[in-house]
């Protein structure tokens, strides 16, 4: 099934995308801190249907950092230590990890539910993906922003009531070539998170 949203204010693509807790990048180009985000706004429609979690898992406690594993960190090519932090946007703990190419965040979301993103007012395209794990999944993307339209993507999981994993990426630009489509990139990522969380849980 796929739902397709488009909602107004361009800004968030620095929310969403960029690492998501100060987590707007200015430029395209990773960083190592994170950047400053605005306030998310969303407009969304119902979907005809919401597939159903296998379980509930939940993110109290847990360290983004934790949920990439050196095994996993060597497979992305992640040479250098991940930078820890707190999204300001979604008030929850976010660990980033830097290539040549891109910057990927993991967002332990606590704050609030996957709900935001289906009936809220969101600046970005919500569209319904194929679950990761049995888990329901969206992605989010800024196809209308001058910048992020093409480096940007947001893997949104829906772990628990209230809660969700949340797998950003944000790809330099002239280094597209290098990376798989940039959602494609985002969910490889958050399957890789939730291979982890989903065995330690």
């Amino acid at each position: 099934m796929r739902r397709t949203t488009w909602l107004t204010a361009s800004t968030i693509a620095i929310a969403l995308l960029a690492g998501c807790g100060n987590s707007s990048n200015g430029t395209a180009t990773p960083q190592t801190t994170t950047p400053t985000e605005p306030a998310p706004r969303t407009t969304t429609s119902t979907p005809k249907t919401t597939p159903t979690r296998p379980r509930e898992i939940k993110l109290d406690g847990k360290n983004p950092c934790e949920l990439i594993t050196p095994q996993q960190r060597a497979r992305f090519g992640f040479e250098r230590e991940p930078h820890t932090g707190t999204s300001k946007t979604y008030k929850s703990p976010e660990c980033t990890f830097n290539t040549n190419a891109a910057s990927y965040t993991i967002t332990t979301v606590t704050a609030e539910g996957v709900e935001a993103w289906r009936t809220g007012g969101r600046s970005a395209q919500v569209d319904e993906q194929q679950p990761i794990q049995g888990f329901p999944t969206l992605a989010t993307t800024l196809p209308d922003h001058p910048v992020y339209k093409d480096s940007n993507c947001g893997i949104v999981v829906d772990v628990a009531d209230g809660q969700y994993l949340l797998s950003t990426i944000q790809i330099i630009r002239s280094k597209a070539s290098e990376l798989p489509p940039k959602c494609e990139a985002a969910r490889q990522f958050a399957e890789a998170a939730m291979a982890t969380l989903t065995t330690t849980a």
